[in-house]
């Protein structure tokens, strides 16, 4: 689905984002891992297009990224909302963005769309749901990012430490979710984590950054876990 191709990001801390060939595939859970400083949120953002490459080509289904990114859905490491609105508003003004037709903002819960209404059960929000953002707690300013990130149906998404600030109920539903999302309609999933336990629950893929470079691309396997190739790469 995505491709980059021989990306090269420079910085002027001497730092270098060095990609020469990475591929992310359909019905796949990819996890970027790395230490702090790897070049994780960096490869996020130019698979995004939101940072500038200094060479190289990223691509989405063959085709230019930038005139396909409505097939993503982005989650920032630090939640991008707009906070006088109520979360219900944040969701509708999203639904506006990509052309999908909104809600009255004086409809219940129950008016909602039927995946809308699953997203609001699944992160337990109907009773913040109308409330304004400005008044969320992190967490809940984290679970309305990633509601915010779905709700235009993308085929793949694409999440930077998506977990951070979720309570322990809304990460088991979280995962399900990734579990079903890359199970239909030749999804994937790319998302940064620091949390092993995670990445060995949910991941066929591991992606494994240093110093800008990916020393090593593995699948799940049983015998040995992302945690073991995490100790025998990074560390």
């Amino acid at each position: 689905m995505v491709e980059l191709k021989n990306v090269i990001k420079r910085r002027k801390n001497n730092f270098e984002l060095n990609i020469p060939d990475l591929k992310i595939k359909s019905n796949r859970i990819y996890a970027l891992l790395g230490k702090n400083g790897a070049g994780k949120s960096t490869t996020i953002k130019i698979m995004l297009g939101i940072e500038k490459k200094d060479s190289g080509e990223v691509k989405l289904d063959g085709e230019n990224l930038i005139d396909n990114r409505w097939k993503i859905g982005y989650v920032p490491d630090e939640p991008m909302l707009i906070e006088k609105l109520t979360g219900r508003e944040q969701l509708e003004y999203i639904k506006y963005i990509y052309g999908m037709e909104g809600k009255n903002k004086e409809s219940s819960v129950k008016d909602l769309d039927k995946e809308t209404t699953e997203y609001i059960s699944m992160f337990e929000f109907k009773d913040k749901i109308d409330t304004r953002i400005e008044e969320y707690s992190k967490g809940m300013k984290q679970k309305i990012s990633i509601m915010s990130a779905m709700i235009h149906n993308p085929n793949i998404m694409i999440l930077d430490e998506p977990f951070t600030g979720l309570d322990p109920v809304s990460i088991i539903n979280m995962k399900e979710w990734m579990k079903k999302f890359v199970s239909k309609n030749n999804n994937s999933i790319v998302f940064s984590s620091h949390d092993l336990d995670v990445v060995n629950d949910i991941c066929t893929d591991a992606i494994f950054l240093k110093e800008g470079k990916i020393i090593a691309m593995e699948e799940y396997d049983s015998d040995r876990t992302f945690t073991d190739m995490f100790k025998e790469y990074l560390i």
